[in-house]
């Protein structure tokens, strides 16, 4: 009868327990992390038989967990890329506030002063419409630098998000520890330990380590291989200021108290997605801009240089000179600090990159340039010596000499030029940035529209007595700085004349007409020599100083034509046409460096591809998002199959334990109505 008693109280404990375990369940059917719970029974081997709930046991599939900790990485890079991507994407390509609109209204604008040049009320206009186009340019450039300011403020809220959530971590592995070594259950611990794991992997994509079977410590690393967690012990994550791009934050890991910078080893989850957001998409559409901006400003003062204003000045500076916006840091760690001849020069727009570049010295007086827009690697062997002027150095020269700390070298159309206090040494790195001021800095130069340059300064009078059938279809001006238009204002110095000599094939001679009734041989200002008898050419550009001279058709012997100053010339428009052809002018070279041009871009074409990659990466960004949300979906349905609470489930296993409690409670009635049998027969 005892053996019958003892079986039915310890099925009725068990099923007690289950009972338990099953409430427990149904309790925390909308708990977060919650995994399902497991009464495990097991028999007692004879001579006591019966049943005892040996442990209550975690439903989990350390697989599954793991595969939603991946996903949930996944899916949280892509939100905070598309979502930061999206916004761009609306700044650049709207119509108010983007550049293709503010491109064509300028250039519209200039239209309306080709057509009038000498209108007062259309060169004012067109001065508001450049200051409008001039704002564009900086309210573009300061959203792009508040985005580059949020991405730093979310990277160092999120890191300390990390290191709390490690701390918290080390914590649970340290109180599970104890309670698993005092023999008590630790499920909730785990549930807040897995709980924990997951909201890290929405940060940062982690690589987890743990026994297949949960016990033990969880350890948590960083995909690189740096640790985060590791036992009881946290490390602390950091973000600091760039040590070569202050606006560029860095990540790293705290290990044996020193910083180790991972943040081109980041991967996966928010800090993942804002790392690539910035280095794939922000940085690169602000150097655009800033190319952009640089190019446009050039090419605007070059041509207006070219011409002459109302009063018969020659043209000032249309936008501030934009040549020496560069920028040049040294690394924090450097043994050789700049000195104040530390310079980043554009010498050819056109040849312009929009990226930055790191310059890194390495061992035997070498050095490694690294454009970031492409990774493209340059080395001292890929550069030419050039020991002429610094300043007329072509594209792929240096000169200098680095063991004294002085270094000058040509790329991409950019002079650097470095001047250390003493010898580079191996580590010593440099920071470039030529072209990322370039919209910040761009403002018009002018004040007034009767400083518009809008006329040519070269008037073109041919002879009456020309009989042939000649004309002048341009000419054009190719050198403003040239003695010519230098010498003495409101004077072309010397006046020319061009006369077509007799006989075949057709020559012409050049003269200086300074006195009129004296002509002299024309003389070229570079090599002081009189320009020979030239053979005439259709259609080809005769070059003088300062300015070159194009004819078409043929003229007669005789003909002559005469190149003075356009004195008075305020209807002339011919400067002003040549300003609207920058419209549609390939002012960027698609070529990789000086001698490989193989066509161009207008300004427009770069920004409409600008836009187009933005609209790009926005469209493949909501693509792996929507992807990725169905994957995280689909491994979140896994797991909860496995481990979340099913309360039909659950409400069959209240019934069978019920039932089984109720049969315990039968069995033990039943061993106390024998045992009464017995002693009420024995007393008989």
């Amino acid at each position: 009868m005892v053996g019958l008693l003892n079986l039915g109280i310890q099925a009725l404990t068990s099923n007690q327990k289950a009972l338990e375990v099953t409430g427990q369940n149904i309790a925390n059917v909308n708990t977060p992390g919650y995994s399902r719970q497991l009464a495990s029974f097991e028999t007692r081997a004879a001579p006591e038989l019966g049943v005892t709930v040996d442990s209550v046991l975690r439903a989990t599939d350390l697989f599954a967990s793991k595969q939603v900790w991946t996903d949930t990485a996944a899916f949280n890079s892509n939100e905070v890329f598309a979502f930061n991507a999206a916004q761009l994407d609306d700044l650049l390509a709207n119509e108010e506030s983007g550049l293709s609109s503010g491109f064509d209204t300028f250039f519209g604008a200039l239209q309306s002063v080709v057509d009038d040049p000498i209108s007062i009320p259309s060169r004012e206009l067109f001065l508001g419409v450049t200051s409008g186009l001039e704002r564009r340019f900086h309210t573009i450039d300061q959203k792009l630098e508040d985005q580059s300011v949020a991405v730093n403020t979310q990277m160092e809220s999120l890191v300390l998000q990390v290191s709390e959530i490690t701390g918290h971590l080390a914590e649970l592995n340290r109180n599970i520890t104890l309670e698993e070594a005092r023999g008590l259950s630790s499920n909730a611990l785990k549930d807040k330990r897995d709980e924990s794991i997951r909201s890290l992997s929405e940060i940062i994509d982690i690589s987890v380590q743990t026994r297949a079977d949960g016990i033990g410590d969880v350890n948590v690393f960083l995909t690189s291989g740096q640790p985060l967690v590791v036992g009881s012990k946290a490390s602390n994550m950091l973000v600091r200021a760039g040590s070569l791009d202050p606006v560029r934050s860095e990540l790293g890991v705290e290990v044996a108290g020193k910083f180790i910078e991972v943040t081109d080893a980041v991967r996966g989850g928010q800090l993942g997605g804002l790392v690539d957001y910035r280095d794939e998409v922000l940085t690169p559409a602000w150097n655009e801009l800033g190319r952009i901006a640089i190019t446009f400003a050039q090419a605007m003062n070059e041509q207006h240089a070219k011409g002459i204003d109302l009063d018969g000045g020659y043209g000032q500076d249309f936008f501030n000179d934009l040549s020496r916006s560069g920028t040049v840091r040294g690394g924090v760690g450097n043994s050789n600090p700049l000195s104040s001849q530390a310079t980043v020069r554009i010498t050819d727009a056109s040849l312009l990159k929009a990226s930055d570049y790191e310059l890194l010295f390495n061992a035997g007086s070498d050095f490694q340039i690294r454009r970031e827009s492409d990774g493209k690697t340059y080395s001292l062997s890929d550069f030419s010596f050039d020991a002429t002027d610094p300043s007329a150095q072509a594209d792929m020269t240096y000169s200098g000499d680095l063991s004294t700390g002085l270094l000058q070298f040509n790329l991409d159309g950019i002079t650097v030029r470095l001047e250390g206090k003493g010898a580079f040494l191996t580590g010593d790195a440099f920071f470039i940035q030529p072209v990322r001021n370039g919209a910040e800095e761009l403002a018009l130069a002018l004040t007034a529209g009767d400083q518009l340059a809008l006329a040519s300064p070269i008037r073109v009078e041919a002879s009456l007595d020309n009989s042939g059938k000649a004309r002048i279809s341009d000419v054009e001006v190719t050198d403003p700085g040239s003695a010519t238009f230098t010498q003495k204002a409101g004077v072309l110095s010397p006046p020319v004349e061009i006369v077509f000599n007799s006989g075949e094939p057709t020559t012409f001679s050049v003269f200086d007409i300074t006195d009129p009734t004296n002509p002299q041989p024309y003389t070229d200002e570079v090599t002081g020599a009189a320009l020979p008898r030239q053979a005439y050419v259709a259609g080809e550009p005769i070059p003088l100083n300062g300015f070159a001279v194009t004819l078409i058709n043929q003229p007669d012997p005789g003909d002559r034509y005469q190149f003075t100053f356009n004195k008075d010339g305020v209807s002339d428009n011919r400067n002003a046409l040549a300003l609207s052809n920058l419209q549609e002018s390939q002012l960027v070279s698609r070529r990789l460096s000086a001698g490989e041009a193989v066509g161009g871009f207008t300004l427009q074409d770069i920004y409409a591809r600008l836009v187009e990659k933005v609209g790009t990466e926005t469209s493949v960004a909501n693509l792996n998002l929507s992807a990725s949300e169905a994957v995280l979906s689909s491994s979140t349905a896994v797991r909860e199959s496995i481990s979340g609470v099913n309360l039909d489930e659950e409400a069959a296993n209240l019934v069978k334990y019920q039932q089984a409690y109720q049969a315990a409670a039968q069995v033990i009635n039943t061993s106390r109505q024998l045992f009464d049998t017995l002693l009420n027969a024995a007393g008989g």
